[in-house]
């Protein structure tokens, strides 16, 4: 292994991702876990790791084996929504306290747990820790339900597969100590490595159940029937285990490796993994780890660069399809002919199960993949489709509303902060440059956020003095003021709701603390921290191996108000009256201009323009810079 040379890697992402698509394949960009595979290297050889020896605790016993310990030239073989309340009468949060409604959120995260409803409990249990981020029977829920998506996850992941299937000891211990110098180094909040090693324990205890683990580690039925007492003697043994610094921990990590692979003969290898991805994924909601395939992909997305489809998918819409719910201008779906609205019923002739199905559509440029495919104007028909590079732009083009009173509006939406993003809107912008345009409003709905450089950026764009954004890490903290040469002067309407987060809110926050824009719609998501990507690389071919997404810093407005859990306050608030507390979205862009009018969080916006034209008497010219 080695570390990079810059191990933040120059990247901070707040990125936050919500929905299926597929814009490299198929990519789940729920907090960036992209690009899963299924299965098809060899697993790992019980014989591949011999753990480095240290002493054990003395109020520690190991548990015993579960069954004779296994010969160690082992040969394995390759392997190919919205829920009810608990009770009745508690089914409006908006009536309760706070004590109230978690209690009510935490029975309903039991009982999707106790039904391995892992996706919903998880839903569930984030947005209620925006609001009690310290509530202990919160979290412990919320990191349970995540631990399980993120082992089945992690082993559907062809990359995630290949590195186990081809990691020494050597590369695995020094991975391991370049994991936890990392966290020591960077994260934002000082490392807490007994709370972090019994995270880690909890972690592997759920891998233990999970059958993609069990798997590809070709764990026999004679084992697999003693686990779940031999996780319980496991975790009581790990217990006694201390871990009050980071060599310690080190150890101890070894220790649980040792035993483990004695145990069972599950490898070490595979035992370490699963401590490590436990530890990161633990530190908080948006830390994690991250195979090879998630940091391409995740530079992907950055980048604007996709191989693949082009299609956003909606798995939950309608049991065993894919909705498309966008096709993306220039993709190989769009030169299909798919559509917004068709439905993918089959893939490659298997036929579709749930979000999962998805991943069949990821492949290698060049590579063909069939599609089943049902619209509401057609019959359901065949599409034969070449994966190809396609870029994915993240503004879209300019649109600009007449109006009798003379002040013509331009609308301009941002689906993303990316490498591409600011260039892009200069580039629409330069279209309106010296037109009767008179204001403009900038749509951030549904924006997840994306690249801290870029909010700073575009913000400069419009600003020419002033507090951008503060951010805090663990032991620095800066202020970021604009510092434009010249800024476009247009009057300003910006459109939020509560998917808009991170650089979104940055960009949303900066505006309004400076008086230079009216913020309609509805409350902002509440993400409020900084996360860098660190790849590591192997030091054989400078590969990447894995990486690390790690919180670094948190972000504060303009005036120093927090936005981790209250988020961007509209100044024109669009929130329905039944709206619970807690839930902000309100009515989503309308894909197509035809639809416009039917959007009234845009039609508010647009005439919330007109008046701030109006205010200033302006008729026109006013995209032009001062």
């Amino acid at each position: 292994m080695r570390r990079s040379s810059n191990p933040i890697h120059s990247v901070k992402n707040c990125c936050l991702c919500e929905g299926l698509c597929s814009l490299g394949g198929a990519a789940r960009l729920t907090l960036l876990l992209l690009g899963l595979f299924l299965m098809s290297a060899p697993a790992a050889r019980a014989a591949d790791v011999s753990i480095p020896s240290a002493p054990y605790a003395p109020s520690a016993t190991a548990p015993a084996p579960l069954v004779p310990i296994l010969k160690q030239t082992r040969q394995v073989t390759p392997m190919a929504l919205p829920l009810e309340s608990a009770a009745e009468d508690a089914s409006d949060p908006s009536s309760m306290g706070e004590a109230d409604a978690a209690a009510v959120t935490v029975a309903d995260g039991r009982r999707l747990v106790a039904e391995k409803r892992w996706g919903e409990a998880k839903t569930l249990l984030e947005d209620a820790l925006k609001h009690q981020p310290d509530h202990r029977a919160l979290r412990g829920l919320y990191l349970e339900s995540r631990a399980h998506l993120e082992v089945a996850a992690r082993y559907h992941d062809r990359t995630f597969c290949d590195f186990l299937a081809h990691t020494n000891k050597e590369e695995m211990i020094s991975l391991c100590d370049e994991v936890l110098e990392n966290i020591e180094t960077w994260h934002v909040d000082a490392p807490d490595w007994d709370y972090l090693f019994q995270r880690g324990i909890a972690s592997l205890a759920i891998a233990l159940s999970e059958e993609p683990f069990l798997r590809q580690n070709r764990v026999s039925e004679e084992v697999r029937a003693a686990l779940p007492e031999y996780t319980g003697s496991l975790v009581r043994y790990a217990s006694g285990l201390s871990s009050s610094g980071r060599l310690e921990l080190r150890g101890n990590i070894f220790r649980v490796a040792a035993s483990v692979q004695r145990g069972t003969g599950i490898s070490g290898i595979s035992v370490i993994m699963e401590l490590l991805c436990g530890m990161v994924n633990s530190l908080d909601s948006y830390s994690a780890w991250l195979t090879s395939g998630q940091v391409n992909d995740l530079f992907s997305l950055i980048d604007g660069h996709f191989i693949g489809l082009g299609v956003y998918l909606d798995a939950q819409q309608i049991p065993g399809t894919l909705v498309i719910t966008k096709v993306i201008p220039g993709s190989p779906a769009c030169s299909a002919g798919l559509k917004s609205g068709d439905r993918i019923r089959a893939i490659d002739g298997q036929t579709v199960v749930n979000e999962q199905s998805a991943e069949r559509l990821q492949g290698p440029e060049g590579s063909r993949v069939t599609l089943t495919v049902e619209s509401d104007d057609q019959p359901e028909r065949e599409l034969t489709i070449v994966r190809r590079p396609f870029d994915f732009p993240s503004v879209e083009d300019i649109d600009v509303r007449p109006s009798d009173s003379g002040v013509q509006v331009a609308t301009i939406r941002i689906t993303s902060f990316q490498k591409s993003t600011v260039d892009e809107v200069r580039g629409r912008l330069r279209k309106i440059e010296n037109s009767a345009v008179g204001a403009l409003v900038i749509d951030l709905r549904n924006n997840p956020g994306g690249l801290l450089d870029k909010a700073i950026e575009l913000s400069n764009l419009f600003l020419e003095n002033g507090t951008i954004v503060q951010t805090k890490g663990r032991s620095s903290s800066q202020v970021r003021r604009a510092d434009a040469y010249e800024a476009y002067s247009v009057p300003l309407v910006l459109l939020i709701d509560g998917n808009s987060a991170s650089a979104a809110e940055i960009f949303a926050g900066a505006m309004q603390e400076n008086g230079r824009a009216v913020v309609v719609g509805s409350r902002s998501y509440g993400k409020g921290t900084i996360q860098a990507i660190i790849q590591i690389e192997s030091h054989r071919d400078a590969s990447v191996l894995a990486g690390l997404r790690l919180t670094t810093e948190k972000f504060f407005s303009p005036n120093g108000h927090a936005y981790s859990g209250f988020g961007v306050t509209p100044d024109i608030d669009l929130s329905t009256p039944d709206t619970p507390k807690g839930q902000y979205t309100v009515a989503r862009p309308v894909l197509g201009a035809e639809a416009a009018e039917e959007d009234p969080v845009l039609q508010r916006g647009i005439a919330e323009a007109r008046l701030l034209a109006g205010r200033r008497g302006l008729a026109g010219s006013e995209c032009a810079r001062r």
